[in-house]
C-alpha cells in the first residue's frame, strides 16, 4: 500500500489514537498475487489506530482494478476485513451499469458490492 498526503496530524500518543489527513489522502493498494491495483481518494481521512478503521470524508472516490468506481461523501474501510461501507448517497459504476442509491457494502474488489435503497440504474451499452 502506498499513501500520499500533503499533511498528516499524528495523535497516536493520545487516549484515542488516530492519524488525521486534513488536506486529503491518496492511496494505492496493490494485490501482487493477481497484479491488481485499487486507488482511493478523499478530501480528508482519519485512521483509527486501535480498530484499524479508516474514515474517508468528502469527495471519496474508489477505483477498482476492473475500473469499477464508487463515489460518495463518507466511507468507512475496515482494513482488517477488507470491507468498505457507507450509509450515505453513492454513485457506483461498473462496466455495463451506473447505479445510484443510499448505502453501500462491499469487499475492496467490489465482487460482493451491494447498493442499498437503489434510486436509479442506468444500463450502459457499449459499441462493438
Amino acid at each position: 500500500m502506498r499513501m500520499r498526503s500533503p499533511l498528516m496530524e499524528d495523535y497516536t500518543e493520545m487516549e484515542f489514537p488516530r492519524q488525521i489527513f486534513p488536506k486529503g489522502l491518496f492511496m494505492e493498494i496493490f494485490n501482487p498475487q493477481v497484479g491488481e491495483k485499487t486507488t482511493i481518494r478523499a478530501d480528508k481521512a482519519v485512521v483509527y489506530k486501535k480498530t484499524g478503521m479508516v474514515e474517508l470524508i468528502d469527495n471519496v472516490v474508489i477505483t477498482g482494478a476492473d475500473s469499477s468506481q464508487l463515489k460518495t461523501s463518507q466511507l468507512f474501510w475496515d482494513r482488517m476485513h477488507e470491507h468498505i461501507f457507507t450509509d450515505r448517497a453513492i454513485e457506483f459504476r461498473r462496466k455495463d451499469e451506473f447505479i445510484r442509491g443510499t448505502g453501500f457494502d462491499s469487499n475492496m474488489s467490489f465482487t460482493t458490492a451491494r447498493v442499498n435503497n437503489v434510486t436509479g440504474i442506468i444500463h450502459i451499452k457499449t459499441k462493438k
